[in-house]
């Protein structure tokens, strides 16, 4: 396997607050609870879980869209792409955000991520023999 580091991807241009499924008043209450449960069982991360406490919203990923779907974490301990949002480094075709920023959606090929054609996402480490 191809040794190599992923670059981060300027994105600066998205504003994650854009990216957010709305719910009535109602759904989002159950949402939080949803949120807070995810969050201690340890399906969703400090940073994220922080993120939207602060915020009210996500910053790469929108959590509220994995809630009505009634998604959960993957066996690899990653959510699914729906949730995605264009400043994600592995957003891609299935984010339901994908048709509101098609030029920063890539695509899997398995489980390989394939970016998109206008950017450069992976640089394979260069080695001197030694």
């Amino acid at each position: 396997m191809e040794q190599g580091v992923y670059m981060a991807l300027d994105r600066s241009d998205v504003n994650p607050a854009q990216y957010e499924t709305q719910l009535s008043p109602e759904e989002d209450k159950k949402f939080w609870t949803w949120l807070d449960t995810q969050h201690t069982q340890k399906h969703i991360g400090d940073g994220d879980y922080n993120y939207y406490k602060q915020r009210g919203y996500g910053y790469d990923y929108d959590f509220r869209a994995a809630y009505v779907d009634k998604q959960q974490q993957g066996d690899n301990g990653h959510w699914n792409d729906i949730g995605k949002k264009p400043n994600h480094p592995t957003f891609s075709v299935e984010s339901k955000y994908a048709k509101d920023a098609p030029g920063y959606a890539g695509h899997w090929e398995g489980d390989l991520y394939v970016p998109p054609v206008n950017e450069k996402h992976y640089i394979p480490e260069v080695h001197d023999g030694q």
